[in-house]
């Protein structure tokens, strides 16, 4: 399961930092979305504020039917 955290899984899904994130804007945010997949918990260590919220967004890209990246 955590190979398929590595870029777009057979799901063809794949979770970004958001432009609006204080960090890493842009970058994969593999194990938050691969937290998300399960249905779990994502836990931080407080190394920025951005840690300290309560709930986090993230970008989700999807590939269409037609092989497109489309973002949500």
């Amino acid at each position: 399961m955590l190979a398929e955290a590595d870029g777009l899984d057979p799901g063809g899904l794949e979770y970004r930092m958001p432009a609006a994130a204080p960090i890493s804007v842009g970058s994969p945010a593999k194990a938050l979305g691969l937290a998300h997949l399960l249905k779990g918990l994502g836990v931080s260590l407080a190394s920025d504020a951005l840690w300290q919220s309560r709930e986090l967004a993230l970008d989700l890209l999807e590939l269409d039917a037609n092989g497109d990246i489309a973002e949500s």
